[in-house]
């Protein structure tokens, strides 16, 4: 298996029951794959990891309930609290454009964010892909400000200074 085409495609929130179920959320593109679900990998001391699924179902719009193989107890299902799930691209034809149209905004997480007439308004954290609108999650000084990305708002994206710069409507920084 290689690395490269591992992607994150959900997240594992908590223990569910005592029988080593766990509640997970996956992202909206992943949703349509997820009983085709055989094996997730879990990254581990800078490693992933394969662990084979005994079973996933549904339990309401956005959470599932997840159960591994060898995982048989809340305790054991608790050290699992909070990580990304990540899938092998390669498993899943149909999956690895969906991700690629999905995910097209990542290479500007690290650019810096300008307003139009130069002003820094922080540096690009993350992507959030929200379904209908993607946003652009921009920290300057330990604030935070969430930026849609949309035509209407974007100016110029400049690749070798790694910057984006944004014609904000007046007081949306103020939100």
């Amino acid at each position: 298996m290689n690395n490269d085409n591992l992607a994150p495609v959900g997240t594992i929130y908590q223990a569910h029951g005592l029988k080593g179920e766990m509640k997970v959320s996956f992202e909206a593109f992943f949703v349509p794959f997820f009983e085709d679900l055989k094996v997730l990998y879990l990254q581990e001391k800078g490693t992933f990891l394969p662990y084979f699924i005994e079973k996933v179902h549904w339990r309401n719009q956005q959470i599932f309930i997840l159960k591994l193989d060898e995982v048989n107890s809340k305790e054991a299902a608790t050290q699992f609290n909070k990580r990304s799930i990540f899938v092998d691209l390669s498993e899943f034809e149909e999956l690895e454009d969906t991700f690629d149209e999905v995910h097209h905004w990542d290479f500007i997480i690290n650019y810096e964010a300008l307003t139009m007439d130069g002003t820094s308004i922080g540096v690009i954290k993350d992507i959030l892909y929200m379904g209908e609108q993607d946003l652009a999650e921009i920290e300057k000084e330990e604030v935070e400000h969430l930026i849609p990305l949309h035509d209407d708002f974007i100016e110029e994206i400049d690749e070798d200074l790694e910057q984006i710069r944004f014609d904000l409507p007046e007081g949306m920084l103020e939100l």
